[in-house]
Parts: C-alpha cells; structure tokens; sequence
C-alpha cells in the first residue's frame, strides 16, 4: 500500500505543472458559475441555502462534466507516464474530450447499479407504506442498512471501470464484468487505500477551511475546495490506476502462460502421433 501511495506522490512531483493546468480547466469555470450564481441569487437567501445551491449546481454538476474530461486525461497521462513517456496539456485534453461521452455512460450506469438497491427499498416502502406503516418503516431502515453495504461493496467491486473504458477497446456491455474482474482479489486492498486517501484529503481541507482568513472571504474558499477537490481526485485515479495495470498484466501473464501451455501440449500430441506413423 505504501509503495503505491510512494509511485502516486512520485507521479505528481514529476508532472505538477501538468496537473495544475488539468486542474485549473476544471475549476475556473466552475467559479465562473459560483460567481454568477452569487450574483443572480444575492443575499435574500439563507448563507446555508445559498451554499447548497452553489454546491449542487456547481460543484456536482460543474465539476461532474468537467471532472470527467479531467479523469481522462489524468488516466492518459499516467499511462504515457507508467510507459515511460510523457503527455503534453493539449493532448491530455483531447483525449479527455474524445472519451467524456463513454465515461459519461460509464458513469450512469455504474451510478444506476450501486444505487439499485436503495431504489427497490423505497419501492418496497411505497407499497407497504399502504398496508402497514410500521412494516413500511422497519423496511425502510433495514433496506437503508443493507443497500448502504450493498453500494459500498459494488463501489469498491467497479472502481477500476474509467480505466478500462479509456485504455481498453471494449463494449458497454462488458465494462462492469472487465472491471470486476480486474478488482478481483484486490477489494479490500483498495477499499483501504481509498479510505485512506480520502481521509488525508478531508482532514487537508478542513485545515485549510479552518483558517482564519479563509472563513470570511467565500470565493477564496469555494476556490480552495474545488482545487483540492481535483487534486483529490486526480490522486485517486492515480492509485487506482496502479491496482488497474497490476492486475491487468498479471492477467496478461497468466493468459501468456496459458497459450505457451497450449502449444507445448499441441507440439506434444503432434510428435507423439508423428512418432506413432513412422512406427506403422
């Protein structure tokens, strides 16, 4: 785990300047838009109600969009990178570009299955709600509890699937499969890792949140979260991507392996059956 957390940072140093450039083309328009709402709402509004609403239509829906062409470059990068070669900010950019509308599919159908089954639970309740309320409520919790655990395990079960939609040459149909089948074995090993990241990242924000000149001044601040928000998650798609490359060419080997067995076996039968005609 420390070796991966050691290649991500070492990522980072060497392609800073990079990921800063990645960064700023997510979060100058998602200011732009933080600005914009700041203007058209005023202050007529509740300071919590108005942090909602920048938060909900800029930072998720913003960031959402742009997040996505930032994950596709950011895979690229580290893909020249782990080959030895380096990616300049254009071509970053258009390969983010040219797989936003397959990441974005990606992205709901992974969004679609986690939440599945916290959709069949409030369907449940609905129609229990009509017969008994307290059954209805018991559902609800239960159902609640169990499709938490339930998203939290597919999350972890999909998490490699950006990187075999921008790096491998596969269908949507078999997007989930190819992705469970790179996380087998290492579910755990991720789910640690992601929690540990996020954890670092969450206790960064909150220091600099905390600041003194930060609480008064809200552009400076929804300026730092956003900036730290992408760094986050261009961090993460770092770490992922080394479970996704181990584990692919570990499959890539056992399949080597597989065909050179394969042969050794057909080279076998046709000596022996060769040997057996010169005999007749």
């Amino acid at each position: 785990m420390l070796k991966k957390l050691q290649e991500s940072v070492h990522f980072f140093t060497s392609n800073s300047l990079l990921i800063f450039l990645i960064s700023i083309s997510v979060v100058v328009p998602s200011l732009i838009v933080v600005s914009s709402l700041n203007f058209l709402l005023g202050t007529d509004l509740p300071g919590r109600v108005l942090r909602v609403i920048r938060w909900i239509l800029s930072f998720r829906v913003i960031e959402g969009v742009l997040g996505l062409i930032t994950i596709g470059s950011t895979i690229h990068i580290i893909y020249m990178f782990n080959k030895g070669q380096t990616a300049g900010y254009l071509e970053a950019i258009s390969i983010g570009l040219s797989k936003w509308g397959k990441l974005t599919l990606a992205t709901i159908i992974f969004t679609l299955v986690i939440i599945s089954g916290y959709i069949v639970t409030i369907l449940l309740r609905e129609i229990f709600n009509c017969i008994n309320e307290y059954i209805a409520v018991c559902i609800e919790f239960f159902g609640f509890i169990i499709s938490l655990i339930v998203m939290i395990i597919l999350s972890i079960q999909y998490a490699l699937i950006d990187f075999v939609v921008v790096l491998e040459e596969t269908g949507p149909s078999k997007w989930l499969k190819r992705a469970a089948q790179l996380a087998s074995g290492r579910r755990w090993e991720i789910f640690s890792m992601l929690i540990l990241v996020n954890l670092v990242f969450y206790i960064i924000t909150y220091a600099f949140q905390s600041m003194p000149v930060l609480s008064d001044n809200v552009l400076l601040t929804d300026s730092l979260s956003l900036i730290l928000g992408s760094i986050q998650s261009i961090f993460i798609t770092a770490v992922l991507f080394l479970f996704y490359w181990e584990s692919r060419e570990k499959q890539e080997e056992r399949k080597r392996k597989l065909i050179l067995s394969k042969a050794w076996l057909e080279y076998r039968i046709w000596r022996i059956v060769k040997f057996k005609k010169r005999k007749l």
